[in-house]
């Protein structure tokens, strides 16, 4: 745990599961958990606990009906528990929940026993959770909030049930609606690979149609967003899991990390040689809701902490200097290209650089990102280029 503490990763603890039931059935229990947990947390260094609860763990019990008001004991116990577990520890420490579909969406369709038994409990602990990672795996078929069902391993899928917790729901057992969480408390759990789950599996291509429409509003699905814009600022994808990816040769973690590093700004060239010089590409994507907006694509050779401030304390990951002129300049122009304009249809552009040859004598690494005009409200992260001697 040290070790990858030291790497800058978090650790996180991780209960319940399908064969570890964790049942709350009275305030001597809640009093034994927090005190066990604490001491496990607090000995053993970890960032986070993660609620992984399956089975009888929770359970709407009958006449239980409004998740914002929940009388089922061990759904009260477990939220009362993790409260005062919390309330304990440090404010950095992260706290994420794992439902199954059925636990947390599937309030749409039903509310009783495992139906719906997760969804008072992220009500609960919505200002406290980092993230929901909602496992897309091991699942039926599902309502969207739309209506319509949705079968897993589809791009359709993924986005509907992304959706009901970025859009919020009707939970027609309560009569109101589970509010939104925010986009960054968002994950879209996947396995890893075909032998890591019993269904659910998806193709990269799949899951980044999926993405494509959640993060760009672009209409890749069919599926109607609540709000058509997508959600630039969606958390991510987890996965089950490690070892399955090791299995797989790294195949999730390879084609995932590359879409989600890259989905507004790609470059083609991450490394390129200064003695011959050579061409750069870029591929920017804002999506569909900025279509014909005004871009600019802003290098850096000073690095991208601590940014530029842009209005509304929004910080541009590039830092200023000589070099962000080189596209405007008389003499540096010319290697330029689509460094500036307006996204097309789709709210996507590209751009490129014709690099002279001995542009650089040692090691130096240029960074890139994009920013869209009036208001400035939104930029891509950045990319790295290495000019090699």
């Amino acid at each position: 745990m040290q070790a990858l503490q030291a790497q800058g990763k978090k650790v996180l603890i991780s209960i319940g599961g399908a064969t570890g039931p964790v049942h709350l059935d009275s305030s001597a229990d809640v009093a034994a958990f927090v005190a066990s947990m604490h001491g496990i947390i607090t000995t053993w260094g970890f960032d986070g606990l993660d609620i992984d609860l399956e089975g009888s763990s929770l359970s709407v019990v009958a006449g239980d009906t409004d998740f914002a008001n929940p009388t089922s004991p061990r759904i009260v116990n477990f939220i009362a528990a993790v409260t005062q577990l919390v309330a304990m520890l440090p404010a950095d420490f992260l706290l994420t929940a794992a439902p199954e579909t059925a636990t947390l969406q599937g309030a749409y369709s039903a509310y009783g026993g495992v139906w719906g038994a997760y969804l008072a409990v992220i009500h609960a602990l919505r200002n406290d959770l980092d993230w929901v990672q909602v496992q897309h795996y091991n699942t039926g078929s599902m309502f969207g909030r739309d209506g319509q069902i949705y079968s897993p391993g589809t791009a359709a899928f993924h986005v509907a049930m992304a959706d009901m917790l970025t859009s919020g729901f009707y939970v027609p057992a309560a009569g109101s609606n589970f509010p939104p969480l925010a986009p960054e408390q968002v994950v879209i759990g996947l396995p890893a690979s075909p032998g890591a789950a019993g269904s659910g599996f998806t193709t990269a291509p799949l899951v980044h149609d999926a993405l494509d429409q959640l993060y760009l509003g672009l209409p890749t699905t069919g599926y109607l967003l609540g709000d058509p814009d997508g959600f630039p600022r969606l958390r991510g994808v987890m996965t089950w899991s490690i070892n399955w990816d090791v299995d797989s040769s790294l195949a999730f973690s390879a084609a995932h990390r590359k879409y989600l590093d890259e989905v507004n700004l790609a470059v083609d060239v991450p490394q390129i040689s200064s003695a011959a010089g050579g061409a750069i590409g870029f591929t920017l994507r804002a999506g569909l809701p900025h279509a014909g907006r005004g871009y600019f694509l802003v290098p850096t050779l000073s690095g991208t902490s601590p940014g530029t401030w842009l209005s509304g304390n929004r910080i541009f990951p590039i830092n200023l200097d000589a070099a962000s002129l080189w596209p405007f300049q008389a003499g540096t122009a010319g290697y330029f290209s689509g460094i500036a304009g307006n996204l097309d249809a789709s709210g996507s552009g590209t751009a490129s650089i014709a690099v002279p040859p001995t542009v650089a004598a040692t090691v130096t690494t240029a960074h890139f990102a994009f920013v869209l005009d009036h208001p400035w409200e939104f930029f891509s992260d950045p990319v790295a280029v290495e000019f090699l001697p």
